[in-house]
């Protein structure tokens, strides 16, 4: 939930700010009036922080029913891993053009966006998941684009790690530098 307090302020500085997220939920939980990590998105957009039409989701894969049906009645651009499987340069592609139209973009990665195989140390495993050579192959991609103006990451856990996932992380984090 900390991208909702860094989206926040972000906002304050660009008049046309755009969101992509990295992750496995879409995070749009019906909420109550506190800000949680299954519903920030959602908060985001209700509380008119975040324009709807400037939220792009990656590898999400594990819907509720009432996030599916806020993504889908908001017209909210995601890319399920159904989608991004056997497609992952096109995926990117797409991404990266829709990206390129914010004065300044704000990237969210929780890496559960990544299969366990690649990155267990996390807090909701969800088999399926992007590779870690996936993730980087968007990662080395994304940080080319002019507008990348900040970045999260969130959700590694070292105590249930077998240091994959730590690892990965610091990878992430060193390409972006």
């Amino acid at each position: 939930s900390i991208t909702y307090s860094g989206f926040k302020s972000f906002k304050e500085k660009y008049s046309n700010p755009g969101l992509l997220v990295f992750d496995a939920h879409p995070d749009c939980e019906v909420g109550t009036s506190t800000v949680d990590h299954e519903s920030f998105v959602r908060k985001l957009i209700e509380d008119g922080i975040l324009k709807k039409e400037n939220l792009i989701m990656v590898g999400v894969r594990t819907f509720s029913d009432n996030e599916l049906q806020f993504l889908k009645e908001n017209g909210i651009r995601y890319f399920s891993m159904d989608k991004i499987f056997g497609d992952v340069a096109g995926i990117c592609d797409t991404v990266m053009e829709l990206c390129r139209q914010f004065d300044g973009l704000y990237v969210s990665m929780d890496i559960d966006v990544v299969d366990p195989a690649f990155a267990p140390g996390t807090g909701y495993l969800e088999a399926g998941g992007l590779s870690s050579q996936e993730i980087l192959y968007f990662i080395k991609r994304v940080k080319l684009l002019k507008n990348l103006r900040f970045v999260d990451l969130v959700e590694v856990n070292p105590s249930k790690d077998n240091k994959l996932t730590v690892a990965l992380g610091a990878r992430i984090l060193q390409e972006l530098i």
